[in-house]
């Protein structure tokens, strides 16, 4: 089972000389050792340190070009959707109701007013905020004192969209995004 590797140097998980060939000239380099495409721990480090912790490209604007248009998308093990809103604005959630962490959606598709839960029915709009919460208060009560669906939206992961590339950051730690792509506007 791979582990939490956001502490860990890389030296404790490969030997690093085998790794000094990549950045020889062309001439006398090799390619990364083979245990970087096979190693559960050097996947679950990569993970954690450039998909998860930097810009990562997950799909194009193109792909989801009216409101209501729903994509799901795995990255890595974590399950997203790409939402084109009303408003014409991408979003990227979590693909996690918050009520019970069901799937909320399993292949491309358009929607007209709500992404609903296929387990209890809860259902948010496409910014992501909980609009309805079927029999929260009991048989026919969708409402109830004591909740607050305020604190129960989907999880929205940071996005930017440049020519109609949507990128995202899971962690949201990374250079703001606008100093993120300078070097490649120049």
């Amino acid at each position: 089972m791979a582990q939490n590797y956001k502490n860990i140097n890389l030296s404790e998980i490969l030997d690093l000389k085998k790794l000094e060939a990549v950045n020889k000239p062309i001439d006398t380099a090799n390619g990364l050792p083979n245990e970087c495409y096979i190693s559960e721990d050097y996947l679950a480090y990569e993970k954690e340190r450039v998909f998860f912790n930097k810009w990562t490209v997950i799909g194009v604007g193109s792909s989801i070009p009216n409101p209501g248009d729903v994509k799901p998308y795995n990255l890595l093990g974590i399950p997203l959707i790409l939402v084109r809103g009303k408003d014409m604005k991408i979003r990227v959630f979590h693909n996690v109701c918050s009520h019970r962490g069901f799937k909320l959606l399993d292949k491309p598709c358009t929607l007209k007013n709500v992404i609903r839960c296929p387990y209890h029915s809860w259902s948010y709009n496409f910014s992501g905020n909980l609009v309805a919460t079927p029999h929260i208060g009991g048989l026919n009560n969708h409402q109830s004192e004591r909740f607050d669906k305020t604190q129960n939206c989907l999880k929205e992961v940071n996005v930017k969209v440049w020519m109609d590339i949507i990128f995202v950051n899971i962690n949201s730690n990374e250079i703001d995004f606008d100093e993120y792509i300078k070097p490649l506007e120049e």
